[in-house]
């Protein structure tokens, strides 16, 4: 029985560390200058890849290939107000426009 309330006061003050420690991370980025930098991913369908690929003349191996192209990271500037800047896509840097 000791055994027992020893491993769950344990695993509670595990719980509780983990969530004290999102807590301060929450804090610091709600704190961090603006514009603030996050990465969207955004995910894609076969069945749309395939649509689209066949749309631009893709057939064959260069299809199966292009089908499989799944998620793409783009990282984003977000100003207070919130309005968006593209500043990167796939790991390369872009120069985006504003969003309205």
């Amino acid at each position: 029985m000791q055994d027992d309330l020893e491993t769950q006061r344990a695993t509670i003050e595990r719980q509780l560390a983990a969530l004290q420690a999102q807590q301060a991370q929450r804090q610091a980025r709600q704190q961090a200058p603006w514009p603030r930098r996050i990465t969207l991913y955004a995910s894609l369908s076969k069945e749309a890849n395939y649509e689209q690929g066949e749309k631009i003349g893709l057939t064959g191996e260069a299809l199966r290939l292009f089908v499989h192209f799944e998620e793409i990271a783009i990282e984003v500037e977000v100003a207070q107000d919130g309005h968006c800047t593209v500043v990167g896509c796939g790991g390369r840097p872009v120069h985006g426009e504003r969003t309205p």
